[in-house]
Parts: structure tokens; C-alpha cells; sequence
């Protein structure tokens, strides 16, 4: 059985950006059993929505922080066919608005590949028995 995953990525193989800086979000599909991974899509977070949401400009980063629910809901929407997200950094609120649509976010110093490796160990021995996958 095989279940999706959201990353947010500057490249698709590092797990590098923050959740409030992703301007998309890279789908993946994992094959339980063996662990491969294979690129569904790449679903960009609409530029106009993006920039509508955002309460405040960081200008050191050139990111946005103060997300407010809405935001957050919309790309939950996005990625209603993934049962986690890895990022490199979420704040609090964004994780529990997450949470509540079913999302489990996991932050990561890990790349890509060995990530999934990790991810896919706590699926198997923890997440599908607790879920009842």
C-alpha cells in the first residue's frame, strides 16, 4: 500500500525551505513495503493567494510570517491526499491547523531520501497501527 507525502523544497531532493516560504509543495507517493518514492506532482501555492495572506514581511528572510488560519486551510485543500508533511521549519499554529486536517508535520534536518527512509520506518512500526491505515 502506498501513501503520499507533502515536502517543501527548493529542489525536490532537500528538505530545505520553511512551510510559511514554500511557494509549492512537492508531492510524493511511498510504496510501504519497499520504500520507493516517486514524484507525483509539484503543486504550486497560487502567488496572489500567497501574498493576500501574509500579514507581515520578513525582510531578512524575504519570507512571510502571521499566517492566518485561512491561508493554512487553503494549502491543507492543496494537500488533502497527504498524510504527512516534512519541512524544514512550522510554526505552532500552521502544525495544529495542519493537524486538524490530517496533515502530521515533521520537521527535518534530513535530506530527501533519508528522510523518507526514517519516515517510512515510523509509518510502518507506529503511524498505520494507530491510524488504522
Amino acid at each position: 500500500m502506498a501513501y503520499r507525502i507533502a515536502v517543501t523544497s527548493s529542489d525536490g531532493s532537500h528538505v530545505d525551505e520553511h512551510f510559511g516560504q514554500a511557494e509549492d509543495f512537492w508531492v510524493y507517493e511511498v510504496e510501504e513495503e519497499t520504500g520507493i518514492t516517486s514524484l507525483v506532482e509539484r503543486r504550486k501555492i497560487k502567488r496572489s493567494y500567497r501574498n493576500r495572506m501574509c500579514k507581515e514581511e520578513v525582510s531578512d528572510c524575504g519570507g512571510c510570517c502571521g499566517r492566518d488560519d485561512g491561508y493554512v486551510s487553503y494549502v491543507a485543500e492543496q494537500l488533502q491526499d497527504c498524510i504527512f508533511l516534512l519541512t524544514g521549519h512550522i510554526g505552532k499554529k500552521p502544525y495544529k491547523t495542519l493537524e486538524r486536517k490530517g496533515i502530521a508535520s515533521l520537521e527535518t534536518p534530513y535530506g530527501l531520501e533519508e528522510a523518507v527512509a526514517k519516515l517510512n520506518i515510523y509509518y510502518r512500526r507506529c503511524y498505520r497501527k494507530n491510524r488504522k491505515v
